[in-house]
């Protein structure tokens, strides 16, 4: 129709219309719509694409200087930010980690007394086995640090019994060096050995040690590193009680104590969350009166994650 108005301008009326003069002013102005749509799509779109990739900069920049703010779009403390930095920067992470300890009387043959007594020794044997997994795409080192309390009973000494890597226990030079990397304090002894974790691989360390305590007595745990929970076994004697309470752990997400046994005990306690560095679990233990055992190990006061 566009082309037909053009020739009546022109002065050229339907009879003197040819087929061909059509097409060709059909063509031209076929030609200039689509110019003319191309000029306006191409504009509009690069408008859109600047808007994009302003708003792409825009949130790169504040990922860059708040991942968390940017994330869940509310602001956070500084402290947590400190916390949380520090945690995501650590391209290692736990896992599998069980700890099994095991009080047992010095003296077996005179247990039954010493529930009477407050300041008879406990022997106190731990079991510590968990993998370290890389999860970045280049080898890191991992600095294995873990310490021993010194014993405050001056007759019995704490001691490191053993350390295996990946299932291959260390020599007792291997031992002697793991324990000259690390400067000991007052009341710890204090161990280090470097690993090199290939990338996306992982290792196995088991550590058992022993130390001395009393019958009234308590032991706390931590992690260093984060970790994808815990699995905790305590066996005791009868003549014991024992209780406790996990330690900086935010919600109750864990299954409760399982007890077995009725001497000596076992108590079980799983951790089914992450746990985040310095997070871990106090115990604590306290014979019982007048000989009398405890014959229902459910009586055992129970371990209840705190707030």
């Amino acid at each position: 129709i566009s082309a037909i108005i053009s020739l009546w301008d022109q002065g050229i009326y339907p009879q003197n219309i040819k087929i061909a003069e059509i097409l060709i002013h059909i063509l031209v102005e076929s030609g200039i719509a689509v110019i003319i749509a191309f000029c306006i799509s191409f504009g509009i779109e690069r408008r859109a694409r600047e808007h994009h990739n302003k708003m792409v900069e825009k949130q790169i920049a504040l990922i860059k200087d708040n991942y968390f703010e940017a994330t869940f779009n509310h602001s956070f403390d500084s402290e947590f930010l400190v916390a949380a930095n520090k945690v995501f920067s650590i391209p290692l992470f736990r896992k599998g980690y069980e700890l099994t300890i095991v009080l047992s009387f010095v003296n077996d043959n005179n247990s039954s007394i010493y529930c009477l007594v407050p300041d008879s020794v406990i022997q106190v044997d731990i079991v510590s086995t968990f993998k370290m997994q890389n999860l970045s795409n280049r080898d890191e080192d991992y600095d294995w640090k873990f310490f021993i309390e010194t014993s405050d009973i001056e007759i019995y000494q704490s001691s490191l019994i053993s350390l295996k890597i990946n299932n291959k226990a260390l020599s007792e030079d291997e031992i002697l060096s793991v324990d000259n990397n690390a400067k000991d304090s007052d009341i710890f002894k204090n161990y280090l050995k470097r690993i090199s974790i290939p990338a996306r691989g992982e290792v196995s360390f088991e550590i058992t040690t022993r130390n001395f305590k009393y019958a009234r007595d308590n032991l706390f745990w931590r992690t260093l590193s984060p970790s994808d929970g815990l699995r905790l076994t305590v066996t005791y004697p009868n003549q014991l009680y024992m209780a406790g309470d996990s330690v900086g752990i935010v919600s109750k997400n864990n299954n409760g104590w399982t007890n077995y046994g009725n001497g000596p005990k076992t108590s079980v306690l799983n951790i089914n969350e992450s746990l985040m560095p310095h997070n871990g679990v106090y115990i604590w233990w306290y014979p019982c009166h007048k000989n009398k055992s405890i014959e229902n190990p459910q009586d055992s006061p129970n371990i209840a994650s705190s707030k």
